[in-house]
């Protein structure tokens, strides 16, 4: 069985405690700021989005499933009134209304849930057969983990790491 921490955070950049140390977007909430020279604009946020969803994807074929099971949902509040974050609202994925403890999710309903919990939208944990799993933390932390072929992952998306690590998750 792997555990994995996958995020956007160059593990180069981990202090000895573990703490990323570079200066990036964290967040959706993060749309409009500017990091080095550089403006966090809405497609790069979707951007990130995407890997995310694709390594989930990735990963899934690799543990040979393609269900997922919605576990421990929580809502979170809802967007601020922030122009650059309400531009994301308008994608808002049409699954959200539904989103339900229980619910067994297919398709592009995964990719939905995925994005509503990056977006902090809701909260909740993924699990699948063959003891699969994806967890979300805050600040765009994602944990996978399962019993999977690692031959089939193929190299990570790029601007996505993963190292071992188990999901704080596990045991709730």
């Amino acid at each position: 069985m792997i555990r994995l921490r996958t995020t956007k955070y160059d593990p180069g950049l981990r202090d000895g405690r573990g703490c990323f140390t570079g200066d990036e977007p964290t967040s959706s909430w993060d749309i409009g700021r500017t990091f080095g020279t550089r403006v966090f604009t809405v497609s790069d946020y979707l951007a990130v989005e995407d890997a995310y969803v694709e390594t989930v994807r990735r990963f899934m074929i690799a543990a040979s499933i393609d269900s997922l099971e919605v576990h421990r949902l929580e809502e979170q509040p809802g967007f601020r009134d922030e122009p650059a974050r309400s531009r994301i609202q308008e994608l808002r994925p049409a699954i959200v209304p539904r989103l339900a403890e229980g619910l067994i999710l297919s398709g592009p309903d995964i990719e939905a849930v995925i994005r509503t919990c990056l977006r902090e939208e809701a909260w909740c944990k993924l699990r699948g057969r063959r003891s699969f799993y994806v967890h979300f933390g805050r600040d765009f932390y994602m944990y996978i983990g399962g019993i999977l072929d690692r031959s089939l992952l193929g190299p990570p998306q790029p601007g996505i790491y993963h190292e071992d690590f188990s999901s704080p998750y596990e045991q709730e």
